[in-house]
């Protein structure tokens, strides 16, 4: 799909616990997003509801990754601090890697063509 000038192809990719709730079973995503040179891909997890439903929902999940990228694009150290939460020991060096991994591809990417996809998303109801 086309949001704004990024190019954006999700796929479900089988079917997976969520990280942060082991007793929850979704679909897994692989989302990639990419624009010239600047490409990103990244795992996404569904919710519960619409695995319940057998619902895939590859628009939605399409947007969040942006709207990811787009946050570690604004405001980096914002970014590293909501998706450290109240994580120690392994689990913050897990998440702040993770974060950096974000941060990195977030920033091969324009801020003005990441709010324009946004943007585009919302006037098509997917966000």
């Amino acid at each position: 799909m086309k949001l704004g000038n990024l190019n954006v192809s999700c796929k479900v990719v089988g079917e997976d616990e969520q990280p942060w709730n082991p007793h929850a079973v979704v679909y897994k995503y692989r989302v990639t997003v990419s624009l010239g040179k600047a490409r990103y891909s990244s795992d996404a997890w569904g919710s519960a509801h619409d695995y319940e439903r057998g619902k895939h929902d590859c628009d939605s999940i399409s947007v969040m990754v942006v709207d990811e990228l787009l946050s570690a694009n604004a405001d980096p150290d914002e970014f590293l601090t909501m998706v450290m939460g109240e994580a120690s020991g392994r689990e913050a060096l897990k998440r702040a890697k993770s974060a950096e991994k974000v941060i990195k591809a977030a920033k091969k990417f324009s801020y003005d063509e990441l709010v324009k996809a946004i943007n585009e998303a919302e006037e098509n109801g997917l966000r």
